[in-house]
């Protein structure tokens, strides 16, 4: 009886098998790796390591432009017909100098009639009228004033108007972006840096 050779695949089974298993532990290697301290993810975390620890960023909310305001001059917001109500432009230019300011205040003209204004900063030649159911309020930097001048919730002018009908009035200085017939401040370098008006509510009762 022959003698029968050994199967050749008996032994390189074994070994394909070994190959295919270093390629897989390789292969999960490389998957798995952590990401190196230039790559975006890692970059991510040293740049917020606050985010880490529960904590949430502070943004700082910069105001770049001015403000005008209005307060009534008794601090109420309740009046009576027949009532002289009295209203207070409040300017603040965000540390810009003035050289001139525009307000326009729109109003209700069958519910106020518009009286007449008073000027509260000297440093400024004040021009005003009403109609057509608005203030027109217009102040010109004195030309003997040389030193810059800035408003800080400075009280510009009063606006003297008399309670004709009960309702709610809401009353905004009228402004838009880079128009030369709303409301304005002007600055030394003849730029418009008013940026909003907060409106008053007052009660006519």
């Amino acid at each position: 009886m022959e003698n029968q050779k050994p199967n050749k695949l008996i032994y390189f089974i074994p070994v394909v098998i070994a190959i295919i298993a270093l390629i897989f532990v390789v292969s999960g290697k490389k998957t798995n790796k952590l990401p190196s301290p230039s790559s975006p993810e890692t970059g991510r975390q040293l740049q917020n390591p606050s985010t880490e620890q529960g904590s949430q960023p502070t943004i700082a909310v910069v105001d770049e432009k001015g403000v005008f305001s209005l307060a009534t001059k008794d601090g109420k917001n309740t009046y009576r017909v027949g009532e002289v109500i009295t209203i207070v432009v409040i300017a603040d230019s965000n540390n810009k100098s003035i050289t001139g300011y525009d307000v326009v205040l729109p109003y209700e003209a069958s519910t106020l009639t518009y009286k007449g204004n008073t000027n509260l900063d000297a440093r400024y030649q004040v021009f005003g009228s009403g109609k057509n159911g608005n203030v027109y309020i217009t102040g010109v930097k004195k030309l003997s004033i040389s030193e810059p001048v800035v408003f800080a919730k400075i009280p510009l002018v009063e606006i003297n108007f008399m309670a004709q009908k009960v309702g709610t009035v809401v009353l905004t200085p009228k402004a838009a972006p880079q128009s030369k017939t709303d409301s304005n401040l002007i600055d030394d370098q003849n730029e418009e840096v008013l940026g909003k008006t907060v409106p008053l509510t007052i009660e006519i009762q």
